[in-house]
């Protein structure tokens, strides 16, 4: 690719992330206001329950597949082999859902057993193919056409919740619908082999099995905290905490999204110094675009909740000052994260991450029990943003790629805007 289109295409990619975006927090503000801050934290805590089963689903959020797409020299990519991995797993975990269904929905959501035994598998098929497609358009480098369609379950999902609650009626038809929408798109750009043949990809597996494991650990984590929050404190605890999360997520999306859609793929394709070149350029960008993103909510935070939630949630906005100062660490951490993928680091990428979701479970559970409440948890995501961010950094060879001299300038951005949000609250 030139090198005067990257930030253009860059550029692209966030506009369908931008889209992803807005949908979510409209679907966030239409079961706010409509449902209220119950529904929200019921919302979330299923939400992130599917979290968790799509990284199984998808072998670690698609980076495996959008890695081994990327990197594979086959003049017709046989992209059959790998929706093979994708359809076994949707087997195995469809299968083993039918069996734990009692306690998934007698203990952990207020919802029929016997509707989960259908439901969940059908939610599965739509959502491990849908990532699946989005995943190849990404790795051939359709990384606008990607970002674009990401955004439809979200779409689906706040015309759907706008006249139900069901969420995991509107979940599943999000998906399936998604599914088929993104299929027909991606058939005739997609110049691959279709053909359900078994052909191992050890890279694939090697990248999966790191990514599985930290992906598996991050949102188990998050999930954890989240349903210790029901019982402690109350399902509308978790509501607020939802929107505050989903504020800052949401605004980061074009970052994060950025990095997985344009950055990991691209930078498997570079090598020496041009991938050192590539790595600086977009290590300044994600530290500008996360602080240019992230101000402006700081500043206005009262006032965006007042528009985006329910005036109930809206009396929590002071709390959004931790989640912004955790999403400036996060935005960098993901820096990191993709850059150990491509560079064939995960070893020391796999350490890292389950060392610091451990530790953030760890300590939002102890503050919690230490009567915190919701400010516990959300000063134990900031501590365990920071510790992930200097694990990083030790564990990096920022020498041979990014340099000291842009690292320092990232050190001082996160410190300036540490002593702004302080002022600001």
């Amino acid at each position: 690719m030139l090198e005067g289109n990257r930030y253009l295409f860059f550029l692209k990619t966030g506009i369908g992330v931008l889209l992803s975006a807005v949908f979510g927090l409209v679907l966030i503000k239409i079961i706010a206001v409509r449902y209220g801050p119950e529904l929200l934290g019921e919302f979330g805590l299923y939400r992130q329950y599917l979290q968790v089963l799509t990284v199984l689903l998808t072998f670690g959020n698609g980076f495996a597949l959008i890695e081994a797409v990327s990197k594979n020299k086959e003049k017709v990519i046989p992209i059959g082999s790998y929706l093979l991995y994708y359809l076994i797993a949707i087997a195995i975990l469809s299968l083993l859902h039918v069996l734990i269904a009692p306690i998934v929905g007698g203990q952990i959501f207020d919802v029929e057993m016997a509707r989960l035994v259908w439901v969940m598998p059908l939610t599965f098929v739509g959502l491990g193919l849908f990532h699946f497609v989005r995943s190849s358009l990404s790795g051939f480098l359709f990384s606008t056409p990607a970002s674009l369609l990401q955004s439809l379950p979200f779409l689906i999902m706040s015309i759907m919740v706008f006249f139900m609650g069901d969420l995991p009626f509107v979940f599943m038809v999000a998906y399936l619908v998604s599914f088929l929408l993104c299929f027909i798109y991606a058939l005739p750009k997609l110049q691959v082999s279709w053909k359900l043949r078994w052909q191992r990809d050890v890279l694939f597996e090697k990248t999966s099995v790191s990514t599985i494991l930290t992906g598996i650990a991050g949102f188990v984590s998050l999930f954890v905290v989240k349903y210790y929050t029901k019982e402690v404190l109350g399902i509308e605890y978790n509501g607020y905490l939802e929107a505050n999360w989903s504020l800052g997520a949401y605004s980061n999306l074009i970052v994060l999204n950025g990095l997985s859609l344009f950055y990991l793929p691209l930078l498997s394709k570079l090598e020496g110094a041009e991938q050192a070149q590539f790595m600086r350029q977009i290590f300044r960008l994600v530290g500008f675009a996360s602080t240019l993103i992230l101000l402006p909510l700081l500043l206005f935070h009262n006032l965006i909740f007042e528009i985006l939630f329910s005036p109930e949630i809206a009396e929590y906005s002071h709390l959004f000052c931790y989640v912004a100062v955790a999403e400036i660490f996060r935005s960098y951490s993901w820096f990191f994260i993709f850059s150990f993928l491509s560079l064939s680091l995960k070893k020391r990428y796999i350490f890292i991450d389950l060392f610091c979701n451990s530790l953030f479970a760890i300590a939002a559970l102890l503050m919690l029990n230490a009567k915190w409440q919701m400010q516990g948890v959300l000063l134990a995501y900031v501590l365990f943003q920071v510790v992930y961010f200097v694990a990083n950094i030790v564990w990096f060879p920022v020498k041979k790629t990014i340099g000291y001299q842009h690292l320092g300038l990232a050190i001082l951005n996160v410190i300036a805007f540490l002593a702004l949000s302080h002022y600001i609250t």
